[in-house]
């Protein structure tokens, strides 16, 4: 007679399995206004230049070069959008794992889910 697997063992294979698809389906670029924006504030916060946006000596001098969902202000460039998954891309960025921050969301959410 089969015997039933533990609630918690179920828990954990589902979280390997949402976890392996979102890495093996995860994406290494950024497209999008709001993706980029998430993007380039953890370079901000990590104080890096996420691509050209340090080049220009004054922020307030050159608004119409700023991508979509950042805005030009009075210290530089900042997002418009709130800094949370900025600040957790940023602490991944200093490892060298902002790209698996999407698939251990997806298991993390496996878990508490259940």
């Amino acid at each position: 007679m089969l015997t039933r697997v533990p609630r918690h063992t179920q828990v954990l294979l589902l979280a390997t399995a949402v976890f392996a698809a979102y890495a093996l389906c995860r994406v290494h670029v950024v497209s999008g206004c709001d993706s980029y924006a998430y993007y380039a504030e953890s370079y901000f916060l990590r104080g890096a230049d996420p691509g050209g946006l340090f080049s220009f000596p004054d922020a307030q001098r050159h608004p119409a070069l700023a991508p979509f969902c950042i805005e030009p202000g009075p210290r530089g460039y900042a997002s418009v959008f709130p800094p949370g998954f900025s600040l957790l891309l940023a602490i991944a960025g200093v490892l060298g794992a902002e790209y698996w921050l999407n698939p251990l969301f997806g298991a993390l959410s496996v878990v508490l889910i259940h």
